[in-house]
């Protein structure tokens, strides 16, 4: 059993990240400067860069564009990136970038490779995010490393502070206090070049990309489950259990709940009355989850993993001539979900599978307790229940 939670572990962080895109609509522009309007999927990794996935609508079949296929491709919410011959320090090649502000200077995000870097410990992560200013027609570009991906981001800021300073040489006695310092977000950036701009050009307009502001998805949840327990040896007892319970559940994917962080909070009711066992037990109890899920976003019936920790407490005994003084015990350990979610008009009804897994136990404060009797016990659960989203 070990084994095989370790395994889980290890891949179901994979499952849950990897291989699933959200659909955006949006509009691709070729290299013949034809626009075509349908779905791009979104993944926020370095792919974006490389690929760019379109259907023309949401059922057909899936087309992968380099950027040597097309000039830009954009989301109908204001997210654009253009395919560009990139010259910067840790990003050389045609690539997708996103594309912050054109002008006299053009600005854009994109993610670069830093594996090199972090394997001295000075960053966080192999891929991490920079700014890129390019003067047009030419193959000037001035890389900019957001601080915040880094360990020693003190060092990093003064570096991009210096790169700015002699980019604008020629306004950098209006701009001086404008440069972000310690502060290297998106609209300090496209701030700072917008006024460079309209400081040195006044015969046109520079043109702004920015991606409009969406709320967080939220969904509440109200659901029940009943199911059996068994031994940590293996062995099958005729203990069961039911839950009732609600979780609220947060999106932590751009545009779609494909992945929801989830905390649930419930009452659970345990029925011990296996004849083998010396003692039997009726007991009510708290049960509190912390996990994570993904789904593969199909229209109708989505199939969903979920991992997590929870915690459990068994307190209220209910009357028992073999329990004089009560009963107490706490419970934590690993809770493992697979299932569906259909969608409905006005709301899902996910159906899971739990498991649970516990690593401790604390002892009852029942000194008449059997050492058997405090083995670690494992739950499987079937819950169904109906989930809401929150506005």
């Amino acid at each position: 059993m070990k084994k095989l939670i370790s395994v889980l572990l290890i891949f179901i962080p994979e499952i849950l990240f990897a291989a699933n895109k959200e659909w955006k609509s949006g509009y691709v522009v070729t290299t013949q400067n034809d626009t075509i309007k349908g779905y791009i999927a979104y993944r926020k990794s370095m792919e974006d860069q490389k690929t760019c996935l379109f259907k023309k609508e949401l059922h057909s079949s899936e087309i992968t564009y380099t950027p040597n296929d097309l000039l830009a491709y954009r989301y109908d919410d204001g997210l654009y990136f253009q395919s560009r011959n990139v010259n910067a320090p840790h990003l050389k090649g045609k690539y997708f970038i996103e594309c912050l502000l054109e002008g006299i200077i053009n600005l854009y995000c994109a993610q670069i490779d830093y594996s090199k870097e972090m394997n001295d410990l000075k960053s966080f992560s192999p891929a991490i995010t920079a700014f890129l200013a390019e003067i047009p027609e030419s193959e000037y570009w001035v890389e900019m490393i957001c601080p915040e991906d880094l360990y020693n981001n003190e060092l990093e800021s003064k570096r991009n502070d210096q790169k700015l300073t002699s980019l604008f040489f020629d306004k950098i006695e209006e701009l001086k206090n404008d440069i972000p310092k310690a502060s290297y977000k998106r609209d300090k950036m496209t701030t700072l070049f917008k006024k460079y701009h309209d400081l040195v050009c006044t015969d046109r307009e520079c043109v702004l990309y920015k991606e409009k502001k969406k709320e967080k998805i939220r969904h509440l949840t109200i659901y029940t489950g009943a199911g059996f327990q068994w031994k940590s040896s293996g062995e099958s007892i005729r203990a069961t259990t039911v839950h009732l319970g609600a979780g609220y559940s947060i999106a932590l994917s751009k545009f779609s709940d494909r992945i929801l962080f989830n905390s649930y909070l419930g009452l659970t009711y345990l029925n011990d009355n296996d004849p083998r066992e010396a003692y039997k037990l009726q007991t009510l109890g708290l049960f509190n989850q912390f996990s994570l899920e993904g789904r593969l976003m199909f229209p109708k019936v989505q199939p969903l993993l979920e991992a997590g920790f929870y915690q459990q407490v068994h307190f209220i005994p209910i009357k028992s001539p073999d329990y004089p003084l009560g009963y107490t015990k706490y419970t934590m350990g690993m809770a493992l979900s697979a299932g569906l979610v259909i969608k409905t008009k006005k709301g899902q009804i996910p159906i899971k599978i739990n498991g649970y897994f516990p690593f401790v136990s604390t002892p009852s404060n029942i000194i008449l307790l059997e050492e058997d009797f405090l083995m670690l016990r494992h739950q499987c659960l079937l819950s169904i229940g109906y989930r809401f989203r929150i506005k």
